[in-house]
């Protein structure tokens, strides 16, 4: 099997000792093949301004990184919450939006909703 760019191929998988650590060294573009590889990338805040939705993330990565994660931030929003949230709004959040351990915001479209939610997929 060949590796993925920017996802190295690894024949030692004592490191990955889960499909959640295996699914969050992907989101997070870690290095694998580093015992200690792993971090978080949490939303922080949201503020709405408007029709203009402000999302606060922040980035936390150890064991080295190959590049900008593999995910993108997607805003979901409905006008009452007895209706089904509905994506409304996206944005690729690359690595050169952060310092390791900072945080980088996106502006998003929410139209006429009235409640939010951000979640990177």
């Amino acid at each position: 099997m060949p590796a993925s760019p920017g996802f190295p191929l690894v024949s030692d998988t004592t490191a990955l000792t889960t499909n959640a650590k295996l699914n969050e060294c992907y989101l997070l573009n870690c290095d694998i093949t580093q015992s200690n590889a792993g971090g978080s990338i949490t939303i922080i805040g949201i503020t709405v301004s408007g029709s203009s939705v402000t999302v606060t993330v922040a980035l936390s990565r150890t064991g080295g990184y190959t590049g900008g994660i593999n995910g993108e931030l997607k805003l979901y929003g409905t006008a009452d919450l007895g209706t089904a949230f509905a994506e409304l709004d996206s944005a690729t959040v690359t690595d050169a939006d952060f310092s390791e351990g900072d945080t980088t915001t996106a502006t998003l479209s929410g139209g006429t909703a009235k409640f939010f939610k951000a979640v990177i997929e």
